[in-house]
This record gives structure tokens, C-alpha cells and sequence, in this order.
């Protein structure tokens, strides 16, 4: 059942490097969250060659895999240092930053002097209690941090932080079979457990209690699919169920990380798109459109001038545009008449399909000056009529606040 170990692990590779690209590029000023990220693409790389590893069975990944574990005490001791804001123990930081150099050097002096029916290097057995200690006793340390001392957000971590290795412990410890001869590796899990905090902790409006519920809910579901199953698998024996599960699981735990992270990408980028839009030349409206045009719903930004627009009805245009009213081609379509008159419906989407566009709304009613937009078949049209709106309504400020000025 390689297979179905292989699928584990690469599923937590991608959740894994997903989180650690996604969150780096969203916090690069924030250290704990520099940290979190290191040690998620660590672990990737660790579970990548243990992937290859069930691939291909070659001995190389499998080493080059446990060399990888030896420095995941550092990461979380430094990641429990970003969480407590202050400095571990000297010997607890020496011992983790050297341990994993002279373990290696050991490990591979051990393999390359083994015969072919020897025992296990003793060498593995010390780098796997090594690793569960260290990953047992950062969880111990920040939880003994004093509350008071924390910021909310850093309180939240520590939280998350220990209940996340307390719960992946037990799965990284299958994996660690010259402790217990498991015939099942569930590592892989521990780690995407670990993810699926890490991208529910910024979220302050999330308890413990429902994120737990949905790790329950995945687990639970995954039974649920093996037991539905059962009937097609044919005569297996548990060892198949249980690693079959695993892999379930992982897809599943894969797919929800995924889906958040593309949340909250969306949700930052409609962050970025407010704060650039605030920065954009509002003296005039030419000067509003040159700088608008850079933004990304508006870098197909085309302007329609009167000339354009000659065999158009343009006092009804004004009349249906005024305000900051934005028209999308695809909402209107779905309008009755009654909604708006047949005669403007008709030209407004004549505009539109002549110029390839999707959205409308107006620049200047004297003389008219119309702004198209084309917004892709996946948009999300509430999203692109917020942002034209805001443009729209801009520019009537804009313009309102000029012939103000003329007056004065």
C-alpha cells in the first residue's frame, strides 16, 4: 500500500509549502510568522523525501528525510521563542542548533558501516527520541509562559501552538517505527493537523472548540467514506483500512487548507486594492483616470468620448448613469423592462457588445464620456461591481467638488 503512503505525503507537501509561500508573502515584516513559515516548508521537504521514498524505496530520500527531522526541534524552539518574545534556554538552544550536525555525522558513519542483515543503527533510535523531545518540550515552554506577558495575538498562538504538536505528536510518532513497529505511517497528518491551525489562528473570531470540531468533522468523514467503501475494497485487512483512511484524510485536510488560504488571498488582495485606490490623484478626474488605470480591475480601463457615442441617445445615458451607477452587461440582461426602459436597455448593451466590454459607467455628462470594463468569466461580480462602484462614484465627487470650486 506505498501508494497510499505516497498520497499522504505529498498531500501534506502541498499544504505545507501552500501555507509557508502564502503566509511569507502576506507577513514579511512579522517574525513569528517568518518562523511558522520555515518550519511548515521544513517539514514539506522532510515529507517530500519520505514521499520519493515510498515511491522508489531508495535508501538515499529515506536518510535524507530523517537528517531533515533532526532540525524541527530548532524551528519550534524558535518559533516558541517568537511566540513567548523572549529567549529559550542557552543550553536548550545549543543542544538543538548542534545536536542535529553531530546526529547526522553519526547517523551516516553508522550506514555506511552496516552490513546488510545488521540490527538498526542505534543512531535512529537517539534521532527519534531526539526529535519528539524536542518537539514535546517547545510545546511544554510555551505553555508555561505567564499569560500577562503576552499580546492577544501572540496568547492566541501559544494556544493554538500547543494543542497543534500535542495532537500531531501521536501521528509523528507512527512514523518513528524503531519505537513502535507500526505497520502505518500517519506523520504526514501531524503535520497538515499543525497547518490547519496555523491558518485558522489570525482569524481572532475563531475558538478552539471550532476548530477541533472541524478536524472531528474531517476524521469523522473519512471513516464515514471507508466504511461506504468497505463493500468494493474486497477482502482487506485493517492495516489496508487504516492506511486507506490516512490517505483520505489527507486529501480531505488538504482541500480545506487550500480553501482558506484562497479566502484569505482573496480577502487581502481587496485589502491591497483599498489601500492602492486611496492613493490614487483625485485633484481631477483625468488625473483620477491616468492613476485608476494602474489598479488591477481597471488595467483594461477604455474611455468612450462623445464622438463614439454619437448615435446614442446621451441624455437618457445621463439620465440611467448619473450618480455613480455602474452597469453590468450580465445583471442587465437578466432585468425585465419594467426594471428599465427597453430603448436605454437596448443601447447600453449595444455599448457594451460592440466594444467587447462588460461594465459601464459615466465620466462626464457634458460631454458625455463613458468608462468600460472587462471583467473575466470567473470574477466575482460582486466583488468588480464594489470596485467600479467606488471608481464611479469617485469620479462624481471628483467632478461635483470641481464645478463647486468654478462656482466659488
Amino acid at each position: 500500500m506505498l501508494g497510499a503512503d505516497a498520497i499522504l505525503e505529498f498531500c501534506a507537501v502541498v499544504g505545507l509549502i501552500a501555507y509557508g509561500v502564502t503566509f511569507r508573502a502576506a507577513h514579511p515584516a512579522q517574525y513569528l510568522h517568518r518562523c511558522l513559515a520555515a518550519l511548515f516548508i521544513s517539514l514539506g521537504i522532510l515529507l517530500l523525501a519520505r514521499g520519493i521514498f515510498s515511491l522508489t524505496q531508495e535508501k538515499l530520500f529515506a536518510h535524507l528525510a530523517m537528517v531533515a527531522a533532526l532540525f524541527l526541534p530548532l524551528m519550534t524552539l524558535l518559533c516558541a521563542e517568537a511566540i513567548r518574545r523572549e529567549h529559550a534556554p542557552l543550553l536548550a538552544k545549543l543542544i538543538a542548533a548542534v545536536a542535529p550536525f553531530v546526529l547526522a555525522l553519526w547517523h551516516v558513519a553508522e550506514w555506511r558501516g552496516a552490513s546488510p542483515d545488521s540490527l538498526i543503527p542505534r543512531s535512529l533510535i537517539v534521532v527519534e527520541a531526539f526529535v519528539l523531545g524536542g518537539l514535546l518540550g517547545s510545546a511544554l515552554w510555551v505553555r508555561q509562559s505567564p499569560a500577562g506577558r503576552l499580546s492577544v495575538e501572540n496568547h492566541r498562538f501559544a494556544q493554538f501552538f500547543v494543542v497543534a504538536i500535542l495532537l500531531a505528536i501521536p501521528f509523528a510518532a507512527t512514523d518513528f517505527q524503531n519505537f513502535l513497529e507500526l505497520p502505518v505511517r500517519m506523520g504526514a497528518i501531524g503535520a497538515l493537523i499543525g497547518v490547519h491551525f496555523a491558518v485558522w489562528v489570525p482569524n481572532a473570531g475563531v475558538k478552539f472548540r471550532l476548530v477541533l470540531f472541524q478536524l472531528l468533522a474531517i476524521f469523522v468523514f473519512a471513516l464515514v467514506l471507508i466504511g461506504l467503501g468497505i463493500p468494493w475494497f474486497g477482502d482487506r485487512n485493517w492495516i489496508f483500512l487504516i492506511r486507506a483512511w490516512a490517505a483520505i484524510s489527507g486529501i480531505l485536510l488538504t482541500a480545506g487548507i487550500a480553501l482558506k488560504l484562497t479566502a484569505d488571498f482573496i480577502r487581502r488582495r481587496s485589502n491591497r486594492f483599498i489601500e492602492r485606490f486611496l492613493a490614487c490623484d483625485t485633484g481631477s478626474v483625468d488625473g483620477f483616470l491616468g492613476t485608476a488605470a494602474m489598479l488591477a480591475p481597471f488595467t483594461d480601463l477604455r474611455i468612450l468620448e462623445a464622438e463614439s457615442l454619437a448615435d446614442y441617445d446621451h441624455l437618457a445615458l445621463v439620465s440611467k448613469l448619473s450618480g455613480g451607477k455602474v452597469v453590468s452587461l450580465r445583471v442587465l440582461k437578466r432585468q425585465s423592462e419594467a426594471d428599465i426602459s427597453a430603448a436605454i436597455q437596448e443601447q447600453i448593451i449595444d455599448i457594451l457588445e460592440h466594444a467587447g466590454a462588460t461594465h459601464l459607467c459615466l465620466v462626464s455628462s457634458s460631454p458625455i464620456r463613458l468608462a468600460l470594463f472587462t471583467a473575466g468569466p470567473l470574477a466575482d461580480e460582486g466583488e468588480i461591481q464594489s470596485q467600479i462602484g467606488l471608481f464611479a462614484r469617485t469620479i462624481d465627487l471628483i467632478a461635483r467638488r470641481n464645478q463647486y470650486a468654478d462656482i466659488a
